[in-house]
């Protein structure tokens, strides 16, 4: 399972410079809606101590925005879905990922409203706070 944080790490790192894609270009293509995930990424990792709060590539998992952060050297990533399928099989506590030549990948999940957090390793304050 950390295999698919390092691949999710290495394609945003690829691809950024490729595609031109800027923090400040993305905040301001994103709706008018207050939640967002970098919103709530932010939010948590100010309550528990987290570090490193990044915007992810997340239309490579079928998402819509995502954003990360890390805590005690572990990440944590929160994405918004429209997809109610994927939102219902998030809500199974477990998420299968498949991302084009990397394959397929099972991450835990806990879901809000169409918010899903996605972890390796459970952190009771993290998902505490989220949910």
């Amino acid at each position: 399972m950390g295999r698919l944080f390092l691949v999710l790490t290495l394609i945003v790192a690829l691809t950024c410079p490729v595609v031109g894609y800027s923090t400040g270009d993305a905040l301001a293509a994103k709706s008018i809606d207050k939640e967002t995930a970098e919103s709530l990424a932010k939010s948590i990792a100010d309550k528990v101590g987290g570090t490193d709060v990044i915007d992810t590539a997340a239309e490579l998992i079928g998402a819509t925005e995502g954003a990360s952060f890390k805590l005690d050297g572990k990440k944590f990533e929160i994405y918004k879905f429209t997809d109610k399928a994927k939102l219902e099989e998030a809500k199974s506590g477990k998420m299968k990922i498949s991302i084009p030549l990397f394959g397929d990948f099972v991450i835990n999940t806990v879901v809000n409203g169409s918010f899903v957090l996605m972890f390796e390793t459970e952190n009771s304050k993290v998902t505490n706070e989220f949910k």
